[in-house]
């Protein structure tokens, strides 16, 4: 059985690499006494999945992580024992919490259908949040964010490891705004189109004749979407059933 989760990640955990979170994460579900499924062979490890690496400094009200469970009993930790049935998903949460750090919360678990697909081939898209932007440059920002969403196409210089090359950011970028002098952004996150919102913000420095120097930002990121078979962007975490995990 697939469990979706979707955590929380701020203040000082927000300076802990991805590697460093998944191994946070597989010590917190041992502690919990989930029943996390093992893969096979002389080094087996849970069966996790992260939806979107998360960059260093930067914030989130929504990460999701996939696991594979063997029940929705808790076998080992300080709960084990207790009877989860008909309240299976409160309990795990509870159990979850009750080993996070301050920082960390776990606001929601999810079962997944069978046919799911893996949280990160799944990602499409993500919002986020920037705050900072200097109060003296919003009516220019403003002007900038008309025009980039007004164009055709948005060309920035993107580096590899190995080259330089010309990219349109424009198809990517789904929603542009400023919102109680906050700049909100969609913005395609799949592997193949990922766009960073630092991209962005110096797009718009770029627009706006804005020097990124002078002043500074902090990101958060609010949620991390998939696509359902219209189309249409869907919250990761909406793909698991909320109730009835036994029917």
């Amino acid at each position: 059985m697939k469990l979706r989760i979707q955590f929380t990640k701020h203040g000082s955990m927000k300076f802990i690499g991805h590697l460093d979170t998944m191994r946070y994460f597989q010590k917190a579900i041992r502690r919990s006494g989930i029943d996390v499924t093992y893969t096979g062979g002389y080094s087996p490890h849970q069966v996790m999945a992260f939806a979107h690496p998360l960059g260093v400094g930067v914030e989130s009200d929504s990460e999701i992580m996939d696991i594979e469970v063997g029940s929705f009993d808790l076998i080992g930790g300080p709960d084990a024992g207790k009877n989860t049935i008909g309240n299976e998903r409160e309990c795990l949460l509870k159990a979850l919490n009750d080993q996070m750090s301050e920082g960390f919360t776990i606001r929601d678990i999810r079962l997944l259908p069978d046919d799911a697909g893996n949280a990160m081939a799944s990602v499409a898209a993500a919002s986020y949040e920037i705050y900072g932007l200097p109060a003296d440059k919003y009516d220019v920002i403003v002007d900038a964010i008309d025009q980039i969403m007004s164009a055709d196409e948005v060309m920035i210089m993107k580096k590899t490891k190995k080259s330089e090359q010309l990219v349109d950011i424009r198809p990517g970028l789904y929603e542009l705004g400023i919102r109680d002098g906050v700049l909100c952004m969609r913005v395609d996150a799949s592997s193949a189109g990922n766009i960073k919102p630092d991209t962005v913000v110096k797009t718009l420095c770029e627009k706006s004749n804005t020097d990124p120097e002078t002043f500074s930002y902090t990101v958060t990121r609010t949620e991390i979407y998939g696509r359902e078979k219209n189309g249409e962007l869907k919250p990761l975490i909406e793909f698991g059933f909320k109730t009835d995990w036994l029917t």
